[in-house]
This record gives C-alpha cells, sequence and structure tokens, in this order.
C-alpha cells in the first residue's frame, strides 16, 4: 500500500506522510493495550524488537541495504536486550520465591485455611 502511494504523482508530501503518521497512533494505542496485558520485562522485550523489525522492513519495502557489519549490530544489540530482559525476569521470580518463603517462615498461626500474616 505504501509503494503504492508513494507512486501517486498528485500526492503532496504532507498527504504521504498521513500513512506513517496514522500507523504511528495504531502503534501507540496497541502499546498502551499491551501494558495492561503484559508484565513489564515481556513488554520492553517486545518493545525493543521493533528496532529489528524496522530493519527488516526497511530491507523488504525500501530495498534499503544493509552491510554485514550493520545485521551484526542488530543482531548483538537484540541478543544483549534478551539476555537483560530474561535476566530481570529470573531475579523477580527469585525475589517473588523470597518474598513467599518469609510469608510462610514468620507465620505463628498454624489453622489451616486461615491467611497468616507476614509481620506479627
Amino acid at each position: 500500500m505504501c509503494l503504492i502511494l508513494l507512486t501517486l504523482p498528485h500526492c503532496t508530501r504532507t498527504e504521504l506522510t498521513q500513512v506513517p503518521a496514522g500507523l504511528y497512533v495504531v502503534q501507540n494505542n496497541l502499546a498502551y493495550i499491551a501494558t495492561s496485558h503484559l508484565d513489564a520485562a515481556t513488554y520492553q522485550l517486545l518493545y525493543q524488537l521493533k528496532i529489528l523489525t524496522t530493519a527488516v522492513f526497511s530491507v523488504l519495502l525500501l530495498n534499503k541495504t544493509l552491510t554485514l557489519r550493520q545485521w551484526g549490530s542488530l543482531i548483538a544489540l537484540c541478543a544483549g536486550v534478551g539476555l537483560v530482559q530474561t535476566s530481570s525476569m529470573q531475579s523477580s521470580e527469585a525475589s517473588d520465591d523470597e518474598k513467599r518463603d518469609a510469608y510462610v517462615t514468620h507465620s505463628t498461626d498454624s489453622r489451616p485455611g486461615v491467611p497468616k500474616p507476614l509481620l506479627d
């Protein structure tokens, strides 16, 4: 669709910029919805993948060429973001386990089915 719009001689630059502007609005609305349905680490990982998808679409749709160094940099960037996000997910899971253990350990009420207080 974008390629069709770019080949139309009667379109002005202002009219052509409405396509990416509209896509940007849709993207921001979807990002807002995603924040309410995903945990923070998953959202950040998916958000950072926009860099890679932008590069792929610029190659496919705009016939842009990327050097081997640029592709390597994109892959290294995505791998680094993935490692950081997975390590932060693991550390948050560990802290959740510690909180759960502290909740069970510090309880004084031994009645089954009764919630136990964290602090006495």
